[in-house]
């Protein structure tokens, strides 16, 4: 049964360890909006995400830059700042610190309709998101996975059938193997499937940014994970559920984002304000 929370559709997923409830799609660019929005009502302006030497990471809000701007420095601001894309920085002992400021609508031009996912957010401004919404998290690779493989089937691919095709050679996932796309699709689009557990689209049209797993020895390591293969996906092995994608933070400014989304979960056990659908 899909059950609302804090306005996302949510599915139950039965792990035989800690069960929890996973967005059904990708965040969308309206429930984007719906998130930052109120925020920036409350005066927030810019957000600074922090990680310590213990792995947690904190969203602080700023109305003016200048104060902001004492963490990461003056002089890491590129020229030309458009307040959308990341300024990020190593912080010795600290990890890294990544600044931006809110927009209700982030994704570009062809990418922006409600219904599409939200793109052009890097992992900071998905950890960002879920943080100030309070009740969501990012998947860990973990639960991205077992989702995704539809638990104990361990399906290849995280489709209504398991595979990227189905027997008339149909795509089953939002991707450019075999025919070109051109952009991302609404979250439900009628051409494709619910895959596991009634999930969409954890197979294709973005790429999603999956929780990281900072440990005592590694909160210093700057590289992120993406999961699931996107709509420019060529090559049928970048959309299979074992694969990982990884980025370094640095390597994300300047960069094309628009295949680069999220979903969220949320502990099951977690007493919240939920709705059946």
């Amino acid at each position: 049964m899909t059950t609302i929370v804090c306005g996302i559709p949510m599915v139950h997923i039965p792990h035989p360890q800690t069960p929890w409830l996973e967005g059904v799609n990708p965040i969308t660019n309206l429930q984007w909006k719906n998130g930052v929005e109120p925020l920036m009502g409350q005066g927030a302006k810019y957000c600074l995400v922090e990680t310590d030497g213990q792995g947690e990471t904190t969203a602080r809000q700023f109305r003016d830059l200048r104060t902001a701007l004492e963490t990461i420095g003056y002089d890491h601001v590129p020229k030309g700042w458009d307040g959308k894309s990341l300024i990020a920085r190593e912080i010795p002992k600290r990890g890294v610190a990544g600044l931006f400021q809110w927009f209700p609508v982030m994704s570009r031009s062809g990418f922006d309709g409600n219904n599409q996912p939200v793109v052009d957010v890097s992992w900071h401004h998905a950890k960002a998101w879920t943080l100030v919404q309070g009740a969501f998290h990012l998947l860990t690779e973990d639960q991205w996975n077992w989702s995704a493989r539809g638990g104990e089937r361990h399906w290849e691919y995280a489709t209504a059938r398991g595979g990227l095709f189905d027997s008339d050679g149909r795509k089953l996932a939002h991707c450019s193997a075999r025919t070109k796309e051109t952009a991302t699709v609404d979250v439900d689009d009628a051409r494709y499937l619910d895959g596991p557990f009634g999930l969409r689209h954890k197979t294709g049209n973005v790429y999603e940014w999956v929780e990281k797993n900072f440990g005592p020895s590694d909160y210093f390591d700057s590289e992120y994970f993406l999961r699931g293969g996107s709509w420019r996906c060529t090559d049928e092995s970048y959309l299979r559920n074992h694969y990982h994608y990884i980025h370094h933070y640095m390597s994300l400014l300047g960069a094309p984002l628009d295949n680069f989304g999220f979903r969220v979960c949320t502990p099951r056990e977690r007493k919240l304000a939920v709705a059946p659908n």
